[in-house]
């Protein structure tokens, strides 16, 4: 690992915990905020691979842990949106849109039942006036517009960026 690489991850990490502390102080863009972060991530395993974007992951999940006033957003960052990063990289290497959507929809699936049974210990699901089936749609479309946010400003982003030197290889 080099110097560039190192300072690209720290850079990274800093700008994701400075994004999702911005979404503890307007605290109706959290979802947005997450995504942003999501997108950081995602450019680290373009430009650094996998290791690093790992690093870079348990870093910020860390320091969010750690120094965010608001630990519900650093636990949603730790179980699904920080590690989605690794996964859409490996989920969209198949290259099979029909694969792809499977495998998305399964994975949402798991991240569902995580945050369940992690929120179960923090909400009583008894005082939720929304049917759970309504809540399971809302979060697949709100899953699938933000996986399609970060597709696009994944690639708006590298492309934008892709003209500085600080993010060639």
């Amino acid at each position: 690992m080099n110097a560039k690489t190192v300072s690209r991850c720290a850079f990274m990490c800093a700008l994701s915990f400075i994004i999702l502390y911005l979404s503890v102080i307007v605290d109706t863009l959290k979802i947005v905020m997450l995504c942003i972060s999501t997108t950081l991530l995602c450019l680290v395993v373009d430009k650094d691979g996998i290791k690093n974007a790992l690093i870079t992951y348990f870093a910020t999940s860390l320091i969010l842990y750690f120094l965010l006033p608001d630990k519900f957003i650093a636990i949603v960052y730790l179980i699904s949106f920080g590690n989605y990063a690794i996964v859409k990289y490996f989920i969209e290497k198949t290259r099979n849109f029909k694969i792809e959507i499977i495998i998305k929809f399964l994975v949402i699936n798991m991240y569902l039942a995580i945050g369940f049974f992690v929120s179960k210990i923090f909400i009583n699901f008894e005082t939720i006036k929304i049917p759970m089936v309504a809540l399971l749609i809302l979060a697949y479309i709100v899953f699938f517009i933000c996986d399609w946010a970060i597709s696009y400003l994944l690639s708006y982003i590298s492309i934008r960026l892709s003209k500085l030197n600080f993010w060639r290889k």
